[in-house]
C-alpha cells in the first residue's frame, strides 16, 4: 500500500519555523514602535511671530494667559498704555526668563503624571543549529520575562517625580516674584528718570528765560562778559544733564520691554508714576516675620530637600529585589519543550548600593544645611533692608521738610529783588541751580526710599501664587508609548 503525505515535507516545515523564529522580533517592533515626527525651529520665524506680537495682540495673549488676574484690573488695554499692574501681568505673562523656566516645570509635569505601569516585559528568542548531518539541526526557545515590582521602587520613584514637580513648581514661584520684584525696581528708574527730565527741561526753560533777560542787561551794560558766560555755562551744564537723563531714561525703557517681553519695535506707552512711599509706621502695621518662612527662596530649598529625601529613600529601595519570572516554548531535536525561569533582581547579597545610598545621604544633608543657611540669610537681610528702609526714609523726610523749603525760599527772595528792581543775575542764576540741585537730590531720595520698599517687600511681602499653566499638553512633539 501506498501511504501519501499529509503535509509538507519535513525541510520546508523547517524553513518556515525558521523564518516565523526570525520574524517575530521583527514583527514585534514594528508593532510597538511609532515614529515620531520632527518639528524644526527657524529662528526667523520666531522672531516674526514675535514681531507680530502688537498692542493689539499682546492684550489677547495676556488676558487669554492670565484672565483672573486680568479681571481685577480696570479695561486692560496695552494699546492705550501700560500702567504698572498692567505691566506686572503682562511679565507674568510674557516674560522670556519665566517661559523658559514653566516648560522646566512642564516636563516634570509629565514625568509625574505619565502612566507608571509595571516594568515592561522582556521577550528574548535564542537558538542554534548543528552543523552535522542530523534529522532536526534547529534547536530554538523563546521566553518572556515578566517583572513582579514587589520591592516598591516603582512607588518611590513616583514619589520622587513628585517632588521634583513641586521643587518646579517652587522655582516658577520664585522667578514669578523675582520678576515682579524687578519690574518695580526698573519701574522706579524709569519714572524717576522721567522726572528728572521733566524737572530739567522746566530749569532749561527758566535759563531761556534768564538769557533773553541778559540780553537786555548787556544792551544797558549792566551784564559783564564774564557774568554772560557764566549764564550760559549753568544752561549748557543743564542742558548736557538733559541729554543724560534722556539717554538713561531711553535704557529703563528698553530694559523694561525686555522684561514685559514685549517686542521693542513697537511704540509701547509707559505710563510711568512713582510709587508712593509709605511712612515707616505704616510698613510695620502687620508682622513681617512670618512672611519670611513663605519666602520663595526658602519654599525652593525646602523642596529640594524633599526630593533629596524621597532620592534617598529610591536608593534605599533599589536593594531589595523584584521578581522576574519567565515562561516561553521551544524545539529541541524535533521535540516541542516549555521553558520557564525565575530569578531575582538585583541579587541582595551582592547589591548593597552602598555608594549610592551614602552619596544621596550626603545630599540630603547639604539640602538641610542649605535651608538653615537661607534661613539666616533672610534673617539678616530683613534687618539690613529694615536699617536702609529707614534711612532712606527719614533722610527723604528731613530733604522735603527742611532742605527743599529752604531751595524754593531762596530763589523767592531773588525774584522778589528783582521786581524790586534790585537785579542781581548771578545771584538769581546761583538760586535757580540751587533749587535745580535740591529737586533733583530729593528725586533721587525718594528713587531710594522706593527701592528700598521695595526691597523689603520682596522679603517680608506675601508672595502671591503663580498663576497655573493653562495646560499641558499630554504630548509634545514626542508620540506617546
Amino acid at each position: 500500500m501506498i501511504q501519501r503525505s499529509s503535509g509538507a515535507p519535513p525541510s520546508r516545515r523547517r524553513t518556515r519555523t525558521r523564518w516565523a523564529i526570525a520574524s517575530l522580533p521583527l514583527l514585534l517592533t514594528l508593532v510597538g514602535c511609532q515614529a515620531v515626527p520632527r518639528a524644526p525651529i527657524d529662528p526667523h520665524d520666531l522672531h516674526a511671530a514675535w514681531q507680530e506680537l502688537d498692542p493689539r495682540g499682546a492684550t489677547e495673549a495676556v488676558a487669554a494667559a492670565l484672565p483672573d488676574r486680568v479681571s481685577t484690573l480696570t479695561s486692560f488695554d496695552l494699546y492705550d498704555g501700560i500702567t504698572l499692574a498692567e505691566a506686572e501681568a503682562t511679565a507674568l505673562a510674557l516674560n522670556p526668563d519665566l517661559a523658559r523656566i514653566r516648560a522646566a516645570m512642564g516636563v516634570a509635569h509629565m514625568h509625574a503624571n505619565s502612566p507608571h505601569p509595571w516594568p515592561d516585559p522582556n521577550l528574548e528568542i535564542g537558538g542554534d543549529r548543528v552543523t552535522a548531518d542530523v534529522p532536526d539541526p534547529l534547536t530554538w526557545g523563546g521566553t518572556l520575562t515578566v517583572t513582579l515590582p514587589i520591592s516598591g521602587r516603582a512607588s518611590k520613584k513616583h514619589a520622587l517625580e513628585e517632588a521634583e514637580l513641586d521643587a518646579a513648581a517652587a522655582a516658577v514661584i520664585g522667578a514669578e516674584w523675582a520678576v515682579l520684584t524687578e519690574i518695580r525696581r526698573e519701574w522706579t528708574h524709569y519714572t524717576t528718570e522721567a522726572a528728572r527730565v521733566a524737572l530739567l527741561d522746566e530749569a532749561i526753560a527758566d535759563l531761556d528765560r534768564l538769557v533773553e533777560a541778559g540780553e537786555q542787561f548787556k544792551a544797558a551794560r549792566s551784564l559783564s562778559i564774564v557774568e554772560e558766560r557764566l549764564l550760559l555755562l549753568g544752561r549748557a551744564h543743564a542742558i548736557e544733564e538733559r541729554m543724560l537723563a534722556a539717554a538713561q531714561l531711553e535704557r529703563h525703557r528698553l530694559a523694561l520691554l525686555a522684561h514685559l517681553g514685549l517686542h521693542p519695535d513697537h511704540r509701547w506707552n509707559l505710563l510711568g508714576e512713582l510709587p508712593v512711599v509709605r511712612t515707616h509706621e505704616e510698613h510695620h502695621t502687620h508682622s513681617d516675620f512670618e512672611a519670611l518662612f513663605a519666602h520663595p527662596q526658602l519654599s525652593i530649598t525646602l523642596a529640594a530637600y524633599e526630593v533629596a529625601e524621597r532620592a534617598l529613600a529610591l536608593e534605599a529601595a533599589r536593594r531589595i529585589p523584584d521578581i522576574a519570572v519567565g515562561l516561553g516554548a521551544g524545539r529541541e531535536d524535533g521535540d516541542s519543550t516549555i521553558l520557564f525561569g525565575l530569578g531575582l533582581i538585583p541579587i541582595p547579597v551582592w547589591n548593597q548600593n552602598v555608594k549610592a545610598i551614602n552619596v544621596a545621604g550626603a545630599e540630603r544633608a547639604a539640602a538641610r544645611t542649605e535651608i538653615d543657611s537661607i534661613l539666616r540669610e533672610l534673617v539678616g537681610r530683613r534687618a539690613i533692608e529694615h536699617a536702609n528702609y529707614h534711612a532712606a526714609t527719614e533722610r527723604l523726610a528731613f530733604l522735603e521738610e527742611e532742605v527743599a523749603p529752604l531751595a524754593d525760599a531762596q530763589i523767592e527772595d531773588a525774584r522778589q529783588l528783582t521786581a524790586l528792581g534790585r537785579l542781581d543775575l548771578i545771584l538769581l542764576v546761583e538760586a535757580a541751580e540751587e533749587q535745580r540741585r535740591v529737586r533733583l537730590e530729593l528725586l533721587e531720595a525718594r528713587e531710594a526710599a522706593i527701592e528700598a520698599q521695595i526691597n523689603l517687600d520682596a522679603l517680608t511681602a506675601p508672595c502671591p501664587d503663580h498663576p497655573a499653566l493653562d495646560s499641558i499638553p499630554a504630548d509634545s512633539e514626542g508620540g506617546s508609548r
